[in-house]
């Protein structure tokens, strides 16, 4: 919402947001037999808005695949290799004190916001979950175990994947001015 007055300004041709937090995954192969992912960022991420990100929609990694419901979760292709996980089988989901049971409604690649890495690793553990889970989860997390979810804010720079960056240099001084003065904001 901060960066929406940017929507029209012609070095961007797309904003996405993202609420994002950190949780741990396991596939259910039994009690002797667990495969479980730490560190797992969670994301929530209206999936038909964030395929209008930039002017190609086959670069956000989404394709034709709807946002998961509050019973579902859609992997990363690295998460669900790493844990031997299926599209239709149920995953736990440790969240804020929590055990969530999701079945996988589909996994992702390693492509644009679908392959959003949060971290110094090439890798993209990520966990989509529909709209709303993590503040829910929060709420409902003992105290001591409620760590602030993040609000990430996607900017896509006009002319593509790699001709955009020519205009990087500009569209960061563009947000550092949007948010100046804004607590607890920085650009990445």
């Amino acid at each position: 919402p901060v960066l929406s007055p940017l929507a029209g300004d012609p070095r961007i041709d797309g904003l996405a947001y993202a609420m994002v937090s950190s949780g741990t995954v396991a596939a259910r192969y039994g009690a002797d037999d667990p495969f479980a992912k730490p560190n797992v960022t969670l994301l929530e991420l209206n999936f038909d808005a964030a395929r209008t990100f930039g002017l190609d929609q086959s670069a956000t990694g989404l394709g034709n695949v709807p946002t998961p419901n509050e019973n579902e979760v859609v992997l990363s292709r690295d998460l669900a290799e790493d844990l031997r996980a299926q599209t239709g089988e149920v995953v736990d989901l440790f969240a804020y004190g929590g055990r969530y049971s999701l079945r996988v409604s589909a996994i992702l690649p390693r492509v644009g916001i679908a392959g959003y890495a949060s971290g110094p690793s090439s890798f993209s553990f990520n966990a989509f979950l529909a709209p709303g889970s993590i503040v829910r989860m929060a709420a409902s997390a003992p105290p001591g175990q409620r760590p602030p979810p993040i609000v990430l804010g996607f900017v896509s720079n006009r002319g593509g994947v790699i001709e955009g960056r020519d205009l990087t240099d500009e569209v960061v001084t563009l947000l550092e001015r949007q948010l100046e003065g804004a607590q607890g904001f920085r650009v990445t």
